[in-house]
């Protein structure tokens, strides 16, 4: 735990740094894109808002993969220690080592990946739709929480996939994708198991407080009712 921590912390040092470096990029072309289109069409803010948002896209995009970048070693790092039992003397170097070694590997996870968990974002977005269309407030709350536990395993899958990939650096990746995905599966009954338990649990939580608040909300209402009745009895008598 103390080395993940110190992993975690470095990590967080190297995207702070990252991020002052993209700001300065956002300045720059902002700064640039000002110039330039006072100085070619007399438009110096059309040229800074235009300079903003490639500055925002560029930096989003960086930002993005270097976090990737800095994850991926900490999932080479802890998929080793897992496995093996132990972890090398100097983490962090060991790290960058892997995460250099395949680095097209990576990059190329990064861009799947990313189109993956897209895919399953949009299909969780139509889940709730849907169960929002069939039953309503708590369908698509029903369908959220559906679509929570589908993105948490995907994401899982996508980790437990790329810790794999770069521990077995002597086969080629989409072997060791596949090995990494049957693992996941084999070794994942808990996971899903405890997922299924905070689910039917949080299922069962909702229906039971939005059963007490109906009940409160109807007792109300005729309470209410009853109120207004006795009012206007009492005022013609």
């Amino acid at each position: 735990m103390i080395v993940v921590s110190l992993i975690q912390v470095r990590s967080h040092s190297i995207l702070s740094s990252f991020h002052i470096l993209s700001i300065v990029l956002l300045l720059a072309l902002s700064t640039l894109g000002f110039f330039l289109g006072e100085k070619f069409f007399e438009a110096g803010i059309l040229g800074l808002v235009i300079g903003a948002v490639i500055g925002l896209s560029l930096m989003v995009i960086v930002l993005r993969f270097v976090s990737y970048m800095l994850k991926a070693g900490q999932i080479a790092m802890m998929t080793k220690g897992i496995v093996e039992g132990e972890l090398p003397e100097n983490v962090i170097a060991e790290g960058k080592t892997v995460v250099k070694a395949r680095f097209l590997t990576v990059a190329a996870y990064f861009a799947i990946t990313s189109a993956i968990k897209g895919i399953f974002n949009q299909l969780g977005r139509v889940i709730t739709r849907v169960g929002e269309h069939i039953v309503g407030d708590t369908g698509g709350t029903v369908g959220s929480a559906v679509s929570s536990v589908l993105t948490t395993v995907i994401n899982y899958l996508c980790d437990c996939c790329l810790g794999w990939v770069f521990y077995r650096s002597q086969v080629n990746a989409a072997k060791a994708t596949c090995e990494g995905a049957v693992l996941f599966f084999k070794h994942g009954k808990t996971l899903l198991k405890n997922m299924g338990r905070v689910f039917g649990i949080g299922l069962i939580s909702l229906l039971l407080i939005g059963g007490a608040f109906t009940g409160v909300f109807y007792a109300i209402l005729i309470l209410d009712s009853k109120s207004v009745k006795f009012r206007k009895l009492h005022s013609t008598i």
